[in-house]
């Protein structure tokens, strides 16, 4: 959802994140470990413009942005008992 806001992301280095994540282009991935995850966090707010906009370049080039909003809609109104 940050990717396709053009917002830039710091994300867990878990497999999925891999998918669309190329770390320094258009987000950074961190093990979980809190000296790391500074790290990065500053890394980050040296290009946050340039790395949001290519964030949200690969969702609409890679993801189904609306499909992936109707999954995450379907499962917030589950967890709700909404129908």
């Amino acid at each position: 959802e940050c990717m396709a806001c053009g917002v830039p992301c710091v994300v867990s280095d878990i497999e999925m994140n891999h998918e669309l994540i190329e770390e320094g282009e258009n987000g950074l991935m961190t093990p979980m470990h809190p000296d790391v995850l500074s790290g990065k966090m500053m890394l980050m707010m040296l290009r946050p413009v340039e790395i949001g906009q290519d964030a949200r370049k690969t969702i609409i080039e890679k993801g189904n942005y609306q499909i992936e909003m109707t999954k995450a809609e379907e499962l917030y109104r589950g967890l709700l008992n909404e129908d």
